[in-house]
């Protein structure tokens, strides 16, 4: 999973063996990306200055953490995207392109029309040769973050439920969706920074994300239904909880029948 399409695919196919496409219209996940997103900013709150990537005071935990919450926000924008008909990759490049048509490194590493073996790491060089990308500062990306964030949700703030029932397919024009077009690009080269930034291996963050939330949403305990993973969570611990009390229950039987009968011969 170190490309675009391949976050497409793999999310399809875990929405589609949990039967969530009811639940998944493009303005629900937009929702989620917002809240997720503030989730990002929230590790940062309270850091102060970070002029330099993280500091010492970030330990292994809080690192994980990050990577964790980056990956969340790049699977529903990847997710997003799918469900608005838009190619991630496309919109990604449309970000690069524009930043990049008249620099060296540009020219050098030229990205052709074919975007199904485009990986993550190859984005990084663009990122990191013009100034508009070299934020060092995690909280400072975390701000262009939210501030592209709310320049998408705009874009279906004005729009009904109905428009966003099923996709992008009513009361949008093309210029509308052109627009979120730019902006989740826009807001995915973020996540790359603030990743880059953070010296954490992209692909590496999806494939543990995808692995951890198919550990926590079990297909066939959470199908067709809307619930946080705690939920599934404490079905498992219920059914263990009544599977060792049972053990206790015959074990404790087991030993009172075993002192009856020896009382007994005595």
């Amino acid at each position: 999973m170190h490309s675009f399409v391949g976050v497409r695919d793999v999310m399809r196919e875990f929405v589609n063996a949990r039967e969530w496409n009811r639940f998944h219209t493009p303005r629900n996940v937009m929702i989620a990306l917002a809240a997720e997103v503030g989730e990002v900013g929230e590790i940062f709150q309270w850091k102060g200055a970070l002029e330099n990537g993280l500091d010492d005071s970030f330990d292994k935990k809080q690192c994980e953490h990050i990577g964790e919450e980056i990956a969340d926000v790049s699977v529903y924008t990847a997710r997003l995207c799918d469900l608005c008909n838009i190619d991630l990759a496309e919109s990604v490049y449309r970000v690069l392109d524009e930043s990049f048509r008249s620099t060296k490194e540009y020219r050098t590493n030229k990205l052709d029309d074919s975007w199904k073996d485009f990986t993550f790491e190859q984005c990084i060089p663009l990122l990191t040769s013009t100034s508009r990308f070299l934020l060092k500062s995690p909280r400072d990306l975390v701000l262009r973050m939210q501030k592209n964030l709310g320049l998408l949700s705009e874009c279906f703030l004005v729009k009904s439920e109905l428009d966003c029932a099923s996709g992008l397919q009513s009361g949008w024009s093309s210029s509308d969706i052109d627009h979120i077009s730019l902006k989740l690009g826009t807001l995915f080269v973020d996540f790359l920074c603030l990743g880059h930034v953070c010296q954490l291996d992209f692909t590496t963050l999806l494939e543990d994300k995808i692995a951890k939330n198919n550990a926590k949403y079990p297909a066939d305990r959470c199908k067709g239904k809307a619930t946080k993973y705690t939920a599934y969570s404490s079905q498992t611990v219920t059914i263990s909880t009544c599977f060792a009390s049972s053990i206790t229950s015959l074990a404790v039987g087991v030993i009172a029948t075993v002192l009856f009968y020896s009382f007994r011969r005595k």
